[in-house]
């Protein structure tokens, strides 16, 4: 681990929409989370690996080798590139990259090494399924395989429960549903740890809970 705040060493977290050079997935696989759908949901993988890999470089994590055996000719005949798309035969609980996976974060200035992680705590959503805990080491595995910093905020956060604009605003609940944990913590101070977050200068806070449709 970095031993740093990403802030001090000028990183910052780009918005979604900016330019970015791969994006990272978990071949879904546990029958628990699609008893009846997991083909269903893995020809949607699928398709959504066909429209990124035109631009940019997929890793995408499978659980062993016979999965990578049985992925590959999927991935030929959706007419994905194999050159573009990398396998790494990685154990995982569940295909919720989003949630226990990193957010990347970039330098303004450049360096040695621009790139760096946020390494969030991931305690499936508030301990409510135990058995995928196991996927909150996936960054530290990460950032090992790409030889890069890895910062931990001490935040139990969702990687795709904050918005940032990449020009300082970060955009999140006042606290998480899904992490019991942060429920002890007082507004102004999750305003605080947030406030902390690369490139980060002002945090607005919604709290409204879910939208249910």
């Amino acid at each position: 681990m970095a031993p740093n705040r990403p802030t001090a060493l000028d990183y910052r977290m780009p918005a979604e929409w900016e330019l970015h050079l791969a994006t990272w997935l978990t071949w879904p696989h546990n029958p628990i989370t699609w008893p009846d759908q997991l083909p269903q949901v893995q020809d949607i993988f699928l398709r959504m690996i066909a429209a990124l890999h035109v631009q940019e470089t997929v890793h995408l994590l499978v659980n062993d080798t016979a999965t990578a055996v049985q992925v590959k000719p999927q991935l030929h005949c959706y007419g994905i590139r194999l050159e573009r798309v990398v396998l790494h035969e990685w154990p995982t609980a569940d295909a919720w990259l989003r949630d226990s996976g990193p957010i990347f974060v970039t330098t303004t200035c450049g360096g040695a090494q621009p790139v760096a992680m946020n390494d969030w705590l991931f305690n499936a959503w508030g301990g409510k399924y135990v058995d995928l805990q196991a996927d909150n080491d996936v960054p530290q595995r990460l950032a090992a395989f790409l030889d890069i910093p890895r910062f931990e905020p001490g935040i139990v956060l969702e990687g795709g429960s904050i918005d940032v604009n990449g020009r300082g605003s970060c955009l999140n609940r006042a606290v998480s549903p899904q992490s019991q944990s942060q429920s002890a913590l007082a507004v102004h101070r999750y305003r605080a740890l947030l406030a902390r977050l690369p490139g980060c200068t002002a945090c607005h806070l919604v709290r409204a809970g879910y939208c249910r449709r």
